[in-house]
């Protein structure tokens, strides 16, 4: 009985195994690749399923009285099972990376262009601050100008608002 069990258990048990070792370091960094092994791996042992049984059935055919292909139709239940469940994983390791991925490269971008604004910000401060000079006599082209400066300081301070938000509702 011991026997028995062990040869159902043996294949589900190399498949596994064989599913481990087959991951490597650039899966992690590009997704695709647990998506595209565990669809291939449902597929082939789908298509072996479907062979055991065309086999199954054309010996039945031949001699009734044959259930050779029992013990390994359930060796390869188990094995289907030991797929399914890799192949799960390998999807949600996919769909996990991924997200993980899009979410570093969109904060990545909103750091560059936080960093722009505040740069920017910092040079209209600068510009700011050479127009009101003190005992300076305010002519029309100077306060037009401190207008201006004084409305691109404020959208450049709202815009940098928004780009924090919309940083903190992405960060962990």
């Amino acid at each position: 009985m011991l026997l028995h069990l062990a040869m159902l258990v043996l294949p589900a048990a190399a498949t596994a195994l064989i599913l481990y070792l087959a991951v490597n370091e650039k899966m992690y960094a590009q997704p695709w690749r647990f998506f595209l092994y565990a669809i291939i791996s449902l597929i082939l042992v789908f298509l072996f399923q479907l062979s055991i049984d065309d086999a199954a059935s054309a010996i039945a055919k031949i001699n009734p009285t044959f259930h050779g292909l029992d013990e390994l139709k359930s060796a390869l239940t188990l094995v289907n099972i030991v797929v399914g469940a890799f192949a799960g994983a390998m999807i949600g390791a996919a769909v996990t990376n991924r997200s993980l991925r899009l979410n570093s490269e969109k904060l990545r971008s909103l750091k560059e262009q936080e960093q722009c604004c505040r740069q920017e910000l910092d040079m209209v401060k600068n510009a700011l601050a050479n127009l009101v000079l003190p005992n300076a006599i305010a002519t029309l082209g100077n306060a037009n100008n401190l207008k201006l400066a004084q409305d691109k300081m404020m959208d450049l301070t709202l815009k940098l608002q928004d780009l924090l938000d919309e940083q903190s509702k992405l960060t962990l």
